[in-house]
């Protein structure tokens, strides 16, 4: 295949496609506007010469002039059958009707079937067998239970099981579609989602909830020829209710190092390598490109145990943005955070961009930041979404 036939496209909304399951489906606007705000992301992890699509082609020009790397990708405001590959943040039966509708090559996405499989293999039920499977074939202090429940008494039974519990919606994505309840007396709006989502979604996945000290991910790559290789670490936090906030820019040995400092490397490994194998088993062949397993290290008295397989994230996500970045672009030495932040108000962002210049100027060291701000996508007075990085 000749260089420059790949469009990359960032479609946030995926996991909302997903959980709605038809070929129709209606971005919100508020999901629009982030969707629009953030287009230029793929430049960062595309191909060389390859293409990706922004509204605005003149808006990302700018954004090329100012940036001190030279990204060699082509910005395109419309998508046309020309491209023999389509590369976007994560695959839908919405987005895959949209291409059949612009006469794209068959070849470039999915069929029906494979979008199918694609979709049952996203939802989490599939995180819940591929726990257990870690489980049974891991040797280490492994924790984690995970039980899909398919009906409002299964649910009562499963709270009056444990102190405090996860649910979660089967599609879902970035601490979305979860809620953490305490007590088997489970309040009206949370009575409401569970009857929302067992009527929409015909299951829920249970969970107890654990003493969460660290969230990290191993990221992995699916090859067109079945295999699966990791491809790293991400590092991230998130909120008391699961909701992702920023990912450590680090290179992977220094995530290693932090990990290690509660769980033997041995164990890491033994589950990386696991994963590969029952990665490629799970999808053979039906999804290729990145993924990611989230993970967490926990505390049960005074013992540190490994959840190795908190959420599956059959998509590019933002733990494998984060390690492109501090293997292209990061100095060894340096160490970082990776944002994404919304504005309420207009001229809100481009305010904070200016005095994060001003504050934090951007340093490189043989073409690689060694500190500073930089933000990775266009900033003007009417964005109300960013991403950028902050380097120490």
């Amino acid at each position: 295949m000749c260089m420059g036939t790949s469009l990359y496209l960032f479609n946030p909304e995926n996991d909302m496609a997903l959980a709605h399951g038809k070929s129709r489906f209606v971005v919100r606007h508020t999901v629009q506007k982030m969707k629009d705000d953030l287009s230029f992301l793929p430049a960062w992890y595309a191909e060389r010469d390859g293409a990706i699509l922004v509204p605005d082609v003149n808006t990302a020009k700018r954004y090329f002039s100012a940036c001190p790397f030279g990204l060699s990708v082509n910005c395109v405001s419309e998508v046309e059958p020309i491209y023999e590959r389509i590369v976007p943040w994560g695959w839908n039966p919405a987005l895959c009707r949209t291409l059949k509708e612009k006469n794209l090559p068959s070849s470039a996405f999915p069929d029906e079937n494979r979008m199918n499989e694609i979709r049952r293999l996203s939802a989490r039920t599939t995180a819940v067998s591929l726990l257990q499977l870690l489980k049974d074939k891991v040797h280490g202090p492994l924790v984690g239970t995970s039980s899909v429940l398919k009906d409002e008494a299964g649910v009562d039974a499963f709270l009056v099981r444990y102190d405090r519990v996860v649910l979660k919606a089967p599609w879902s994505g970035s601490g979305r579609g979860i809620q953490f309840i305490s007590s088997p007396d489970v309040e009206a709006p949370q009575r409401s989602w569970i009857q929302r989502t067992l009527n929409i979604q015909q299951c829920i996945v249970g969970e107890p909830a654990y003493m969460r000290l660290v969230d990290f991910a191993m990221e992995f790559r699916a090859e067109v020829d079945g295999e699966v290789h990791f491809a790293g670490y991400s590092l991230f936090e998130t909120d008391d209710n699961g909701v992702y906030k920023r990912n450590l820019l680090a290179s992977d040995a220094v995530i290693e190092q932090r990990l290690s400092a509660f769980l033997s490397l041995n164990v890491l490994n033994e589950v990386r390598f696991t994963l590969e194998h029952l990665l490629a088993e799970l999808l053979h062949g039906t999804y290729t490109g990145y993924l990611g397993v989230d993970m967490m290290i926990c505390r049960e008295g005074e013992a540190y145990l490994l959840h190795p397989c908190v959420e599956m994230n059959l998509r590019m996500n933002m733990g494998v943005v984060t390690r492109i970045l501090s293997d292209r672009y990061l100095d060894p030495s340096s160490q970082g955070f990776f944002h994404i932040e919304y504005y309420p108000k207009p001229g809100e962002a481009l305010q904070f961009h200016h005095r994060m210049m001003e504050q934090h100027p951007l340093v490189l060291s043989s073409s690689k930041i060694q500190h500073g701000y930089l933000s990775l996508t266009p900033v003007s007075s009417d964005t109300s979404f960013q991403i950028f990085i902050v380097v120490e």
